[in-house]
């Protein structure tokens, strides 16, 4: 008897099925390509002298999302390392100029624990670009729950999506160079160890082992401006795009269908 054959009704993916028991959540000591679904101009009043941010709400390929606050400059007219990761960002995302308009934009509902949309400044030349990104994770000690924890990642440097240049290669039209690129992945890790040793070394001056610490993301801000989550702190300085500091970030899931 001829056996008939039969059409395949579902084909393996196997880049699928690497995906379970994965989290989609974005995670840092990465780099990967966002895009970036808003840009709002936001003052913290919470800081004195009150600190000057742009906040850019991100978008990964599995539609998860994170808030990131990029703090320029204060009231009192001095500038922050942010002012050369703003530029860096608009170089690679090839945006010549940013305005301040009145527009919608997407913010962290931290009481609905969803993204929702609200009404500010915003610079829409941003919205719709899609930007490479290094996102190194921060530690910090909660001086409350005595513990070292992993905060929310946060934006160490920026490349070109398309061609993976680094800010100082498409500044000085130089092809995009892998070993560059691994310098400043190893970097961005190098700051990621940095920061758990110095929360660790707090922990173990407060009587907490070294060893230890919460490894859930948390949005809670540290009492300690050093360790490096305060929104609105100040970053390490540095005159050149490619090597500014890391800015806060704050992740969430999006419930948004949006195509990436």
């Amino acid at each position: 008897m001829n056996q008939q054959s039969q059409q395949a009704f579902w084909q393996l993916d196997k880049s699928k099925a690497a995906k379970v028991g994965q989290s989609n959540y974005i995670t840092g000591d990465t780099s990967d390509v966002y895009k970036i679904l808003s840009a709002a101009w936001k003052t913290n009043t919470r800081m004195s002298p009150a600190v000057h941010n742009l906040t850019v709400h991100i978008m990964n390929a599995d539609k998860s999302t994170a808030m990131i606050e990029i703090p320029y400059a204060d009231e009192s007219g001095k500038s922050w390392s942010g002012e050369n990761i703003i530029n860096a960002m608009m170089l690679c995302a090839n945006v010549p100029s940013l305005s301040q308009v009145q527009g919608s934009h997407q913010e962290y509902d931290f009481d609905q624990q969803k993204d929702v949309t609200v009404n500010g400044i915003v610079a829409p030349e941003l919205a719709g670009k899609k930007v490479g990104m290094f996102l190194t994770d921060r530690y910090y000690f909660h001086k409350t729950k005595f513990e070292v924890k992993r905060g929310a990642p946060e934006l160490f440097n920026v490349f070109d999506a398309e061609s993976r240049q680094l800010p100082h290669e498409k500044a000085n039209n130089q092809p995009a160079n892998p070993e560059a690129f691994n310098t400043v992945t190893e970097a961005m890790i190098k700051y990621s160890a940095k920061s758990k040793e110095k929360a660790e070394n707090e922990a173990a001056m407060n009587g907490q082992p070294q060893n230890g610490f919460n490894n859930q993301m948390t949005n809670q801000a540290p009492q300690n401006n050093s360790v490096t989550y305060q929104r609105g702190a100040p970053m390490q300085q540095s005159s050149d795009p490619a090597n500014s500091g890391p800015t806060t970030t704050t992740s969430a899931v999006s419930d948004d269908d949006l195509p990436f």
